[in-house]
């Protein structure tokens, strides 16, 4: 009997999703959006007045990264208003800087969604950035004078940050191992019986004697073998009856020829 296996392999596949970063907001009444807290002051002042009154809340007055974030953190400005955020040109006429972190205020730092004709230093000492508010939907910056009075808009420096561990996800295929067995398939030979008849006369002149015949029986018995026991077969037991069948209609056969030669020497 033959066996065959089959493995297959067990494949592990592990993937780790980044780290979530949980923002919470410190200040009563902040607006959060895309990571940053923002807090709309709606009493009007100076730019510097809105800086320092920033600073002292532990903000800044806010940088804008994108459209979203300008959407999001003026929503509770009134339409057709101005509001301070933190760029200007105060030190280099024309280089407009962050308050944050004195970067230069391009698209690569910061959004500077300008509107159409601004900046346009048009008294030629509009130094200061504002957010001014069409409506809801339409809000672009401008320059303007530093000793105007706007509302303004300041952003957390330290707002509380977590990060949730890291998810990890994993899948397993089960490994199978199959077993396949042939059966050798076996044929038992039953018992064979051969017979042979040797028949010897002798011619006589006045008496006749008898016919000497004497019988040979060969029996071959052919043993079946099998992969699992290496036991003789037995011969059936109606194989053994039709043996002895056969041996009772050749001794008939024996006396039937007796008769027929003394028939003959008569």
């Amino acid at each position: 009997m033959e066996r065959k296996h089959v493995h297959f392999l067990l494949f592990f596949t592990s993937i780790s999703l980044p780290a979530v970063i949980s923002v919470t907001c410190r200040w009563t009444g902040s607006i959060l959006s895309e990571g940053s807290c923002f807090l709309y002051e709606s009493t009007p002042v100076f730019y510097s007045v809105a800086k320092s009154e920033c600073q002292s809340k532990g903000g800044v007055l806010a940088t804008v990264r994108s459209m979203t974030q300008m959407l999001e953190s003026t929503v509770q400005a009134p339409d057709f208003s101005s509001v301070w955020i933190g760029a200007n040109d105060i030190a280099v006429e024309g280089t407009w800087v962050w308050e944050d972190d004195g970067s230069t205020a391009t698209e690569l730092t910061g959004f500077w969604q300008y509107d159409y004709s601004q900046p346009d230093n048009y008294t030629a000492t509009e130094d200061c950035v504002n957010i001014f508010v069409t409506s809801p939907t339409q809000k672009r910056t401008w320059d303007d004078e530093c000793d105007t009075a706007y509302p303004f808009l300041c952003m957390e420096k330290d707002q509380i940050t977590s990060a949730d561990p890291a998810v990890s996800t994993s899948s397993a295929a089960h490994a199978t191992s199959t077993t396949i067995i042939h059966a050798s398939t076996s044929t038992a030979t039953t018992p064979t019986i051969a017979t042979t008849l040797t028949t010897s006369t002798r011619p006589t002149t006045s008496t006749m004697r008898p016919t000497t015949t004497s019988l040979k029986t060969t029996t071959k018995t052919t043993t079946s073998k099998t992969s699992t026991s290496t036991t003789p077969a037995k011969a059936p037991a109606t194989t053994l009856q039709q043996s002895g069948a056969s041996f009772t209609a050749v001794n008939a056969l024996l006396v039937l020829s007796v008769c027929a030669l003394k028939y003959l020497v008569i």
